[in-house]
């Protein structure tokens, strides 16, 4: 949702969502300090959503 064309007040701040492709190139899929894991999906199967 953009908020330019809704009705909000200002906000001195953005939100951004990104994709990015990716590819192994050498190494293990792992977590790091913001994430409990990595792991990649085939589009055709990808996993359910967890949402808290």
């Amino acid at each position: 949702m953009d908020k330019k064309f809704h009705h909000h007040p200002p906000e001195p701040y953005h939100v951004y969502k990104l994709f990015i492709a990716c590819a192994i190139i050498g190494g293990e899929a792992q977590g790091g300090l913001e994430t409990n894991d990595a792991a990649f999906f085939e589009e055709d199967d990808l996993p359910d959503l967890l949402i808290k």
